[in-house]
């Protein structure tokens, strides 16, 4: 099957570790949502784009984070921030976005297990995670796998890692252009990828919290350049 780009490649580079960028949106004028977002990608340059969100909320309750979450997923006509996933197309072609129902997976933390304090800002805990991610992220495990049986065929990058004793685990798809269409009939072959969701609650004093939401989320396209993996 011709490809526009090596799938072997596509797969070294899936399987380079883990890269996030943070951001931190609860602050300024232009306030967005959730108050911090770490985008993790695979750790490879070719594979520029921002597929997987780790959202992250400061509150005083636990429950008092549900709507910023729904608000996530309702806002991805804004320009100010990304409020949509990426499922990448390495290849010439890609497609409109689509609607799709995502499964958030939410766990609610103290604040002092993240910071030494029962109560921080915003600020303090987007630092906090920052080190996190700093010190944990090169520990994230992560995988490959072809389904070239597909037209076109699909790389799923898998991602796993524990956080503050809960295991997230999650496959995120990169299509290999092939000269078809990413029709409905492909969708159909993708599992619903889980968003980890982080609820950082002041003054809590009890256990941590454990829930799930289900939320229609857009997911774009990106089409990335196969001359990236051209040798």
């Amino acid at each position: 099957m011709a490809t526009d780009a090596p799938i072997d490649d596509v797969v070294a580079a899936c399987e380079a570790g883990v890269e996030y960028r943070g951001e931190r949106r609860g602050f300024d004028k232009q306030r967005g949502v959730p108050d911090s977002v770490f985008w993790l990608r695979p750790a490879d340059d070719r594979l520029n784009c921002q597929p997987l969100p780790v959202l992250i909320e400061l509150e005083g309750t636990f429950a008092g984070a549900a709507s910023d979450f729904e608000k996530f997923a309702a806002r991805h006509d804004d320009t100010e921030y990304q409020y949509h996933l990426e499922w990448p197309v390495v290849g010439a072609t890609s497609r409109d976005r689509v609607v799709e129902s995502m499964r958030y997976e939410i766990i609610g933390i103290r604040a002092n297990q993240l910071a030494n304090s029962h109560s921080i800002s915003e600020g303090v805990m987007h630092e906090e995670f920052k080190s996190w991610f700093d010190r944990f992220a090169p520990k994230f495990e992560t995988s490959a796998t072809v389904r070239d049986h597909l037209s076109p065929p699909i790389v799923d990058w898998s991602i796993a890692f524990r956080m503050f004793g809960h295991r997230y685990e999650v496959q995120v798809p990169f299509f290999i252009g092939d000269g078809s269409e990413v029709d409905s009939d492909v969708l159909r072959h993708v599992s619903t990828p889980t968003i980890p969701t982080v609820v950082v609650v002041n003054g809590k004093h009890d256990q941590r919290d454990i829930t799930t939401a289900y939320h229609d989320t857009v997911v774009e396209f990106p089409s990335i350049h196969p001359i990236r993996f051209k040798s």
